[in-house]
């Protein structure tokens, strides 16, 4: 075998279960939904003023990034390592709850009006 050539398998930084990807899986949907609890209450005053489609955008936003932490978590609880399946079920979880709570949000958002 040739010590230029790369053994089989994806490398290292594409690996689902690499530390980088575990933290982003982790802590993706919590703070996306800090950044959407707190970008809601920066935007009322702006909302009354020129309606609520910022919000919305915003609310959309950080929805789609608990999501895509949930992606990640599932593809982390996927690999055969212990401490991989562990975080990816936590992950899972936690990013499903945080989706949640951020659509709850964002459904306040559509039923009562910005300025009442």
């Amino acid at each position: 075998m040739d010590l230029n050539q790369r053994p089989p398998g994806p490398s290292p930084q594409r690996r689902a279960d690499s530390v980088p990807r575990l933290w982003a899986a982790w802590a993706l949907p919590m703070l996306s939904w800090f950044v959407h609890l707190n970008a809601s209450y920066l935007l009322v005053d702006w909302t009354c003023r020129h309606g609520a489609g910022l919000l919305h955008a915003v609310s959309l936003i950080c929805l789609l990034l608990a999501l895509a932490g949930m992606v990640l978590a599932w593809r982390a609880a996927r690999v055969d390592r212990e401490r991989s399946r562990f975080l990816g079920r936590v992950g899972l979880f936690a990013g499903g709850l945080f989706a949640a709570v951020i659509a709850m949000q964002a459904l306040t958002g559509f039923l009562v009006p910005p300025c009442h």
